[in-house]
């Protein structure tokens, strides 16, 4: 991540800044996953944003920022009917649009439209090769060969397509799973995918019932640890993981428990990242779920100028949280 303190220093002299990292639109809590590390499955059901409502999100958000990139996540994407249409949408705007799924609802017909609506980029989730692993860590069973055969289809829409897409698989590492990552990252190159390594992480849309997840038996020893990290570093040279070695490095010194080497770095999500839950709740960080207002009832543009967001800001600076790990803390 580039820290931008040519940004932080024109918004504290009130000039106009706007998100320029990471916009997300968090379109759905609902999954037909049930991971064991994550609990948004269990979350109680609300009324959520119609297919409308987001095309009307995106809209305002084109009219403030001009082109934009947005990430369209979950819960589950797929579970949306119509998310097809918000992603041509998008695209007839000119708006890049990223998908994270895990795949499974993905039939012929909707791969082929990801691919002819000229979607940027789709990371499809896959933990592990070795059925039995996947299958644990999904909570569900016999999904491993359906988000290979999602994958496989993606691929040859692509070609077929003459599509600049980017298709990519997501890679929790885990104690389960990093003995294996050699395999996957040999079995993503054959296909020309990208790898996008996450950390394991308590959930953040998180229910009573919280998972530490240190103190898991997802957990890896240390040893697993730079035993897998000295992997990755060599693996990176010449597969296609896609997270910065930076990010890998702090992403090592985590699993480590080497807090203190992680919170050194300064967090700039609240003048970068621009979250719009389910509800139209509006957030700088999934971590922190701080709310700084909701877009049903007021303008995007007013909600990041807003006294609430600017007091987010501050108590962003003092955030003890080690997420700055993740994605969202790296320019793209």
């Amino acid at each position: 991540m580039v820290f931008s303190f040519t940004k932080v220093l024109n918004f504290l002299s009130n000039q106009t800044i706007k998100p320029s990292n990471i916009i997300i639109f968090e379109v759905t809590h609902k999954c037909n996953f049930k991971c064991i590390h994550c609990d948004i499955w269990k979350l109680q059901k609300k009324k959520e944003l119609s297919i409308r409502e987001w095309k009307k999100i995106s809209k305002q958000l084109y009219e403030w920022l001009g082109l934009y990139t947005v990430n369209l996540t979950g819960g589950e994407v797929f579970l949306i009917n119509g998310i097809e249409n918000l992603i041509f949408f998008n695209s007839k705007l000119g708006i890049k649009t990223n998908i994270n799924s895990n795949g499974v609802l993905i039939n012929d017909s909707l791969a082929e439209k990801i691919i002819q609506y000229k979607t940027h980029a789709i990371t499809i989730s896959l933990y592990d090769l070795k059925n039995e692993n996947n299958d644990f860590l999904r909570g569900v069973s016999n999904v491993q060969d359906k988000t290979i055969k999602v994958i496989d289809k993606l691929l040859n829409y692509k070609k077929q397509h003459n599509s600049n897409i980017f298709i990519n698989i997501a890679v929790l590492l885990t104690k389960l799973n990093m003995p294996n990552i050699e395999n996957i990252c040999h079995w993503a190159k054959q296909r020309k995918l990208g790898v996008s390594l996450q950390s394991l992480e308590d959930n953040f849309e998180r229910t009573d019932q919280i998972l530490n997840v240190k103190k898991s038996n997802l957990w890896p020893e240390k040893h697993l640890v730079n035993e897998t990290f000295e992997k990755i570093n060599n693996l990176k040279k010449s597969y296609n993981i896609i997270n910065p070695q930076n990010q890998l490095n702090k992403m090592r010194d985590y699993y480590l428990d080497n807090k203190k080497a992680i919170l050194k770095y300064p967090c700039n999500v609240g003048y970068e990242n621009l979250i719009i839950d389910p509800e139209g709740n509006v957030k700088f960080c999934f971590a922190r779920n701080i709310k700084i207002g909701n877009i049903l009832q007021n303008k995007i543009k007013n909600i990041w100028n807003s006294p609430e967001a600017k007091k987010e800001r501050k108590n962003v600076n003092h955030c003890q949280k080690e997420c700055r790990i993740n994605n969202c803390y790296y320019t793209k």
